[in-house]
């Protein structure tokens, strides 16, 4: 199969083996080995690649897209269509072939859904590649750097490269770092299922927690959580967990494990989804059911649906004690009294795009350290490249809820599935926001005082939950795949980033606010605040005191 307009190129390049076999520059030529990754802007990367006529090709397809099941056609000579079948994000499948003895280029692309309208198709090349050949298109970047700063690319790879602190995890979600040095890791547990619907799992959900200097150290605080299959890829179980010291006596407390369990439909035990669940001392039990709360309010107007992703301590010393719970179904954040489990709505976020076409689907949160009024949302978009979102909230009437004028306002535009984030308590970056953008597999930095992100020196393909240790390193959990990552279990785990590999841009005087006035969510351009002095946080840490840990299960 030859596209338009290369005929000439073909005959040409057909003359040039000829006359290399002839010279026994060919004479034993090579077979090729590629490996193609379906990409979360909706591209195959590499886009074609070259091979001579005859010569063995072996293709590792890898799903890389953290929102998608995706899958690769190749249409040969002879009428020959080889394909594998759609997988899920951290899947990969192979195919061995022999190349067509024809020269010209061959299509390969993505045949689910609308994939290879969006631009998931590439082409091999059958002959000698040209050394004119322009290079490939460059992978789009969504980062606007402030100006002054460093190129987003300048040093990509300086930095030290992030090291396996835990390996061989169940889908890891979100972590918490607790001030004694030790974790708490929510998995989403196993299972597998056709792409197009949402398929119930093993039921094998848990949160872990280890000893981060010694990960052999650890213990199940709770197992066998409902968990789902969920079409775009991964597996949901347990979101996220968080210590609270739940007051017991006038002059004690007793640690508890407050845990998010995912929604969805089809869960393997559909009762059990989209939960608040206490862990404590006698066993577990529900807490707040943020799936009613939707039923019954429902903040957003839309769909009934809820997905409680992260969990969130208020900081405000002076308040009664609070849990944000960010729920990516309901689009909205609620504020949870830890005490009884009630519910209310403390943000809600409208759908995003041109036409209000894709849900805006909340999913990481953190709150301003030296002022706990003001906190920062990703909005994911339900992984559509280049619509995701930073939001600052502030609650500015004081009346426990971000839902007035001027209280919600747009930060920073333009990412790829920005799940989770962070303000970083110590090192060279202390006070500053590192949210882990998933669509490309990176993090960027984000300053309160408004400057916009640029890319971190390393990248961290399949990123999601985000938690400091108290000197200023990132742990990270990997639940996928990415741009240059491996599959299967080695991709099941928690890196650490070094604070070393985190460095801010220096601030270049005017630069206090986005180059572009931005639009709070009632439409007047917002100036975020460009006079707060950041301190260090205490967001990812639990708070000081002796850890309870109730051992429900062995892992």
């Amino acid at each position: 199969m030859q596209r338009d307009g290369r005929p000439m190129v073909a005959a040409l390049t057909a003359a040039v083996v000829v006359v290399l076999a002839a010279l026994g520059v060919l004479a034993a030529p090579q077979d090729v080995a590629v490996e193609i990754v379906a990409q979360a802007d909706g591209t195959f990367r590499p886009s074609e690649f070259w091979v001579l006529p005859g010569r063995t090709v072996t293709v590792t397809f890898t799903n890389g897209d953290p929102f998608g099941s995706h899958n690769i056609v190749f249409e040969l000579d002879a009428g020959r269509v080889l394909q594998v079948n759609p997988i899920g994000l951290g899947r990969s499948e192979r195919l061995v072939f022999p190349a067509p003895a024809a020269l010209g280029d061959y299509v390969y692309y993505s045949s689910v859904g609308n994939d290879r309208q969006r631009g998931m198709e590439g082409y091999l090349r059958v002959g000698v590649r040209p050394t004119d050949t322009p290079p490939g298109p460059t992978e789009p970047t969504a980062t606007r750097t402030p100006t002054g700063a460093p190129s987003p690319t300048a040093g990509a790879t300086a930095g030290p490269e992030p090291e396996t602190v835990v390996a061989d995890l169940r889908n890891p979600r979100g972590l918490t770092m607790g001030h004694d040095g030790t974790l708490l890791i929510a998995e989403g547990g196993s299972g597998s299922g056709p792409p197009d619907r949402f398929s119930p799992g093993n039921g094998d959900g848990r949160v872990l927690r280890l000893v981060v200097a010694d990960p052999l150290q650890r213990e199940t605080v709770v197992g066998d959580l409902t968990n789902v299959v969920w079409p775009a890829g991964g597996v949901m179980g347990a979101n996220h967990a968080l210590w609270w010291d739940r007051p017991a006596e006038a002059t004690d407390t007793a640690r508890v494990v407050l845990v998010a369990v995912a929604g969805g439909p089809n869960h393997a035990r559909p009762d059990e989804a989209a939960k608040v669940l206490e862990i404590g001392p006698g066993g577990g039990t529900v807490l707040a059911d943020p799936l009613a709360y939707e039923a019954a309010v429902n903040p957003d107007g839309g769909d009934v649906a809820s997905d409680p992703r992260r969990l969130v301590h208020g900081l405000d010393p002076q308040a009664p004690p609070v849990v944000y719970v960010v729920d990516g179904g309901g689009n909205a954040v609620l504020a949870m009294d830890p005490l009884d489990g009630d519910l209310s709505t403390y943000a809600v976020f409208q759908p995003l795009g041109e036409e209000g076409e894709v849900e805006a689907a909340p999913g990481g949160m953190a709150v301003q350290p030296d002022n706990p009024s003001v906190s920062f949302v990703t909005l994911t978009a339900g992984g559509r490249p280049g619509l995701g979102q930073i939001r600052r909230l502030e609650d500015l009437d004081g009346d426990g809820a971000a839902l007035g004028e001027g209280e919600n306002e747009l930060w920073v535009d333009g990412l790829d599935a920005p799940v989770d984030m962070a303000f970083s308590p110590a090192g060279p970056m202390a006070g500053w926001l590192v949210a882990c953008e998933a669509g490309r597999g990176r993090l960027v930095l984000v300053s309160a005082q408004g400057l916009r992100p640029i890319e971190v020196a390393a990248p961290v393909p399949g990123c999601g939950g985000l938690a400091f240790e108290p000197n200023g390193d990132l742990l990270v959990s990997v639940s996928g795949l990415g741009a240059g990552g491996g599959a299967g279990a080695a991709t099941q785990r928690v890196v650490r980033v070094p604070r070393e590999g985190l460095a801010p841009p220096e601030p270049t005087p005017g630069t206090g606010t986005p180059p572009t006035a931005v639009p709070t969510a009632t439409g007047t351009p917002g100036t975020p605040g460009a006079t707060r002095t950041p301190g260090p946080s205490p967001t990812a840490a639990a708070p000081a005191g002796t850890l309870y840990l109730p051992v429900l299960q062995r892992p």
